[in-house]
């Protein structure tokens, strides 16, 4: 049964080829909002067309509750989930898709490489991000107390990381660890395959897990009510901050830092090196706050003048 369905992408793409039409944007604005809308539309496509396999076998079934297009933000971390399945045996599949169109090769290790016109090239792992997204997952449900009671203790879900591409990409091998990578027209019988094995090998636990079809839907509910839709225009970026002293280019938190101490500093904005370099004497000390200085020769005070 469908919770969610995948949200509408042709909102973002619009909003991003109106603020490219305008003709004032700063270079670095225009190739921060060209790389978006270069991520987003081939992005839409692979989900579009996982999510088209998966609702035409799961969209009816009252084992399996699907999501689709699921963020999630939680104690600073943020899941952006292309697809959720959570079966009756509180299995949870965290489905990762991708649009290749060019062979596909996976290391031993779970790396990622593609076919270019130049050679292979090496990828950010989606098995990788599958798991940084699993992570907050766990931590999000745990701390919101979603999970369904039994006995009167929580229900521990089993995670499953899987990556579904093309039909038409050829992919090399399959399983990697504890992840699937698979073809998107082979998603049906993989999932059936994988159900009978893990109900045949874990038959006792499996049956002390079954949750009933409501308790499942209610449980996906509760997820999506956490849903966190993304900005359709990414934010623009921030101004650089180059030190006062040597001109190199400042983190936000060292300029945050320099001006909490304008006083210390000469309201200037130092890089660390150069704030060490500043000598004690340059500092405001108490008598110059006061007007006093010192005479040259003997050390005593007098009023300045």
């Amino acid at each position: 049964m469908i919770i969610k369905s995948k949200d509408d992408t042709q909102a973002a793409v619009a909003a991003l080829q109106e603020l490219l039409a305008v003709k004032t944007l700063s270079k670095k604005r225009r190739e921060a909002l060209e790389a978006e809308l270069v991520r987003v539309r081939p992005a839409a496509e692979g989900e579009k067309e996982a999510a088209c396999h998966i609702d035409f076998h799961l969209k009816d079934s009252k084992n399996w509750a699907v999501i689709h297009d699921l963020r999630l933000e939680h104690k600073g971390r943020t899941a952006q989930i292309d697809h959720l399945l959570i079966g009756r045996f509180f299995d949870i599949f965290v489905i990762e898709s991708k649009n290749f169109t060019t062979p596909l090769r996976l290391g031993s290790h779970g790396d990622f490489q593609v076919r270019t016109q130049v050679g292979w090239e090496g990828m950010a792992s989606p098995i990788e991000q599958n798991r940084g997204r699993i992570i907050a997952l766990n931590q999000l449900i745990g701390d919101e107390k979603l999970t369904p009671m039994r006995l009167g203790l929580p229900i521990q879900p089993a995670y499953r990381n899987w990556v579904l591409v093309p039909s038409e990409c050829y992919i090399s091998p399959r399983h990697i660890e504890e992840a699937i990578v698979l073809k998107m027209d082979m998603f049906d019988r993989r999932l059936r395959e994988f159900m009978n094995h893990s109900t045949l090998t874990d038959d006792v636990l499996a049956v002390a897990k079954i949750c009933s079809t409501q308790t499942i839907m209610d449980f996906a509910r509760k997820l999506v009510s956490f849903h966190r839709p993304a900005s359709p225009v990414p934010p623009p970026p921030a101004e650089a901050v180059a030190c006062n002293r040597c001109g190199v280019t400042v983190d936000a938190k060292v300029a945050t830092f320099c001006r909490f101490h304008s006083r210390k500093f000469g309201q200037r904005i130092l890089c660390e090196p150069c704030q060490a370099c500043v000598p004690a004497a340059r500092r405001i000390l108490p008598h110059a706050r006061r007007g006093v200085a010192k005479t040259p020769g003997n050390g005593a005070r007098s009023r300045a003048r």
